[in-house]
């Protein structure tokens, strides 16, 4: 099954957890970075990843890197912060827990009107990220 897995991804580049999303400024996620910003009538987009994560590799490639999210993004005004557990952080740790999660990736996405997060699934795909985006920059 490993096997099965690896094989279609050897030809991913190979990126780090802190690697923003090809042509959209990131920031560093905290939680003091995400209480500075909410209410601020924008949304914020936190990526929880690593770079051992495979799936959030795939993530990257497939929908975050994506033209459409990256517009998306830009169209929204929104905030991307990237909370990198490549090595332990006990900040993300308490966040993915706090989210309910068992581990990466997690995907969270915070509406511009101070609203409660969302948590986006596992799997992205383009239209999801778009969609979430367009929802959580409404009054």
């Amino acid at each position: 099954m490993v096997l099965a897995l690896a094989l279609p991804l050897a030809g991913l580049p190979r990126t780090t957890g802190t690697q923003a999303t090809a042509d959209v400024a990131s920031s560093t996620w905290t939680p003091q970075a995400v209480a500075a910003e909410r209410g601020r009538g924008h949304p914020i987009f936190v990526n929880f990843t690593a770079a051992w994560c495979v799936t959030c590799q795939v993530n990257e490639r497939v929908a975050l890197s994506q033209e459409a999210v990256k517009q998306a993004m830009a169209h929204t005004g929104t905030r991307y912060m990237i909370a990198d557990s490549t090595q332990f952080n006990a900040d993300v740790d308490d966040a993915i827990n706090q989210f309910g999660q068992g581990g990466l990736p997690l995907y969270v996405l915070y509406p511009a009107n101070g609203g409660e997060p969302q948590v986006l699934p596992q799997v992205l795909t383009v239209n999801t990220v778009v969609a979430a985006l367009e929802q959580a920059a409404r009054p």
